[in-house]
C-alpha cells in the first residue's frame, strides 16, 4: 500500500471545468483553489461519503465500477492519522467542479516495483434520503465483500485492520493475525464489547473489549466480515460511515492489538 501523501494540488496548472461534471475528468480539470484532501468511505450502492475537517458529504460516483475494482486492494493512496502507523484512504476533492482524484499504485510484477498514477472520478451531490431496510442490508453486504478483500491484501502486507466509524477513537473492530508456536492465528477484537447476534455475551471483565482467536483459515474472512458489520450495526454506525484503517506492522508489536495480551486468551479449534 502506498502510505504517501495524496497529490499536491499546488503543482497543478490549467483551466478548471465550466460544467458540474464530465464523463472523463483529468488532472487538468482540478482547480487547486477549490480542492481539498478528503478521507474516503467505501463506494456502496453507487455512492461514497467523504470527510473534510469532519464535515461529511455523500456523492454519486459516475464510474463507480472502476472505483470498486480499486477499492480495498491497497492500490489507493492513504494518509496518516494521529495514531502512529494508522492510515486511511484519501483523495483530493475539487468541491466546485465535483471531481475526485485518488493516487494509485500498481505492482509491476510479483518480483516487486510499483507504478504510481492518478485516477479521476466525476461526482454528483447525492440527495439526502433514508435507506430502506433492504437497501441498508445490501450496503452492509457490499461492505463485507470489500472487507474480505481488504483483509486478504492487508495480511499479505503484514498489516492489521481497524474498522469503525469516522471517529478514530470511536467503537471499532480490530482484525489481525499473529503466530504462536509456529501456528498462524486469526484474531478479531471489538471494543467495546458489542451486544450483537454473532458475538458471545461478554463476561463482566470483557465489557471494554472482547477477543476471539482461531487457527488461521482463509474461509474465516467472510465470517469475520459479517461479525464486523454485526458489531458496527449494534453501535449504530451507518454503512456509509464505516471506515477501514490500515495499521502498519509495528502496531502489531506496540499498538492496541498486542496491548490487550491476545496471546493469553485460549485459541479456538
Amino acid at each position: 500500500m502506498d502510505h504517501t501523501n495524496p497529490i499536491d494540488m499546488t503543482d497543478q496548472q490549467g483551466e478548471h471545468m465550466t460544467t458540474d461534471n464530465q464523463l472523463d475528468p483529468t488532472i487538468d480539470d482540478l482547480d487547486p483553489e477549490t480542492s481539498v484532501v478528503v478521507t474516503l468511505g467505501s463506494p456502496l450502492g453507487g455512492r461514497i461519503r467523504t470527510w473534510n475537517d469532519d464535515v461529511a458529504q455523500t456523492w454519486i460516483v459516475e464510474d463507480v465500477e472502476h472505483l470498486e475494482r480499486l477499492w480495498a486492494t491497497g492500490a489507493i493512496g492513504t494518509a496518516s492519522l494521529q495514531q502512529a502507523g494508522h492510515h486511511r484512504d484519501v483523495g483530493v476533492l475539487d468541491t466546485a467542479n465535483h471531481i475526485l482524484c485518488v493516487t494509485t499504485t500498481t505492482p509491476i510484477s510479483k518480483f516487486g516495483g510499483l507504478i504510481e498514477g492518478h485516477e479521476h472520478f466525476a461526482l454528483k451531490p447525492a440527495p439526502s434520503t433514508k435507506l430502506t431496510k433492504n437497501a441498508r442490508k445490501q450496503r452492509w453486504e457490499a461492505f463485507e465483500d470489500f472487507l474480505v478483500t481488504a483483509t486478504s491484501h492487508a495480511f499479505d502486507r503484514g498489516e492489521t485492520l481497524v474498522i469503525g466509524g469516522p471517529d478514530p477513537d470511536g467503537p471499532s473492530v480490530t482484525i489481525g493475525q499473529m503466530y504462536r508456536s509456529s501456528r498462524r492465528i486469526w484474531a478479531i477484537s471489538a471494543a467495546p464489547a458489542p451486544f450483537a447476534e454473532l458475538w458471545p455475551v461478554p463476561r463482566p471483565d470483557e465489557r471494554d473489549r472482547v477477543t476471539t482467536l482461531a487457527k488461521f483459515n482463509p474461509m474465516l474472512a467472510l465470517h469475520t466480515a459479517m461479525r464486523t458489520t454485526d458489531a458496527l450495526r449494534s453501535w449504530g454506525v451507518d454503512p456509509y460511515d464505516a471506515t477501514i484503517t490500515y495499521v502498519q506492522p509495528i502496531e502489531m508489536i506496540t499498538g492496541r492489538l498486542s496491548a490487550h495480551s491476545l496471546l493469553d486468551d485460549p485459541v479456538e479449534a
